[in-house]
């Protein structure tokens, strides 16, 4: 097997969703191009591991591999590969709370001058959930409806962009408080899974669904979602949506007075949550000091305030 045939079952491993081996498999091809010193492929592995390594929340890493990746690709004009490498980018900038950041990224990977493709619908699902946290609704909902206008559900490679921009859409339509639009978007995203089926996608639409029934204060719906999004998350490993499912679940057990579980539940978040993805541990923080604050326990409160302070400045 020569490299590029290598990179191609590398590459479908992956798709595979969560698959244990994908970071060895990963490793192995790092080793083999360096055997041969073949720097395209090296840079390919690179930019394999660093998603690998936002996947599991480890930024610092995932950062240090991709723009290594990039400084490879601006000087080759491997042109998808330094797309893809924005967004990446954008993304760890976007969690980091770098939003400045994360909008040049976007905008680079937008302005790579190729043919629109999946990279370019990626950036501009990643800039609708920017705009979301700027409240701008309606460019967030045009950047979302262009992506999906590129995008089709029918090809494989497009398949989980497709579904991201759907979930996107279903969150700024219950941001601006547009319910029933939102619940169309998520009925649509069940059917499609029932054709096209991914464990990934499932867990981020519980979480979705959740969110929804919290909103409108229906409690126990919104606690089967957010149940059933955690069962999954803890049978594939999916870290990071587990622990934004577990923090929104305290916030509606918090809403609807269910104090004892709702401390239960953020607490144990915030003793899984990495530091250093600030949008989901600013979130957490948010949760916990409203919790102390109810429960009148000043001295958990400060603590989490100072944190927070500390989040806010560096």
């Amino acid at each position: 097997m020569n490299l590029e045939e290598e990179r191609l079952a590398l590459r479908a491993l992956i798709a595979r969703e969560n698959h244990p081996n994908v970071e060895l498999e990963i490793e192995k091809y790092r080793r083999n191009a360096s055997l041969v010193q073949d720097k395209m492929h090296m840079a390919h592995a690179d930019f394999y591991a660093g998603r690998s390594k936002i996947e599991t929340g480890e930024y610092n890493k995932a950062l240090q591999l991709l723009k290594r990746s990039i400084s490879f690709y601006e000087k080759n004009e491997s042109l998808l590969f330094l797309q893809a490498s924005y967004v990446a980018v954008g993304i760890i900038c976007y969690n980091l709370g770098n939003f400045e950041e994360a909008l040049q990224y976007y905008d680079s990977a937008a302005n790579v001058p190729c043919e629109f493709n999946q990279y370019n619908a990626s950036a501009l699902i990643n800039k609708s959930k920017l705009l979301l946290e700027f409240k701008q609704y309606d460019k967030a909902i045009a950047a979302s409806r262009l992506a999906l206008k590129h995008l089709s559900l029918n090809v494989a490679s497009e398949r989980s962009f497709y579904f991201q921009a759907l979930l996107n859409l279903s969150s700024i339509y219950a941001a601006n408080n547009q319910d029933e639009k939102a619940k169309m978007i998520l009925e649509k995203i069940e059917n499609a899974l029932k054709v096209h089926p991914s464990k990934l996608i499932e867990a981020r639409l519980e979480r979705n669904l959740g969110n929804y029934y919290s909103k409108l204060a229906n409690c126990e719906l919104a606690m089967h979602h957010y149940n059933k999004g955690l069962e999954l998350c803890r049978e594939q490993n999916y870290i990071m949506i587990e622990l934004e499912i577990q923090t929104n679940k305290g916030l509606c057990l918090l809403q609807t007075l269910h104090y004892d579980e709702a401390k239960e539940c953020l607490e144990a978040a915030y003793l899984n949550m990495p530091r250093n993805n600030k949008m989901q541990f600013k979130n957490l923080l948010f949760a916990l000091i409203n919790l102390y604050d109810i429960l009148e326990d000043s001295k958990h409160k400060k603590d989490k305030e100072d944190e927070l302070e500390l989040l806010l400045t560096y």
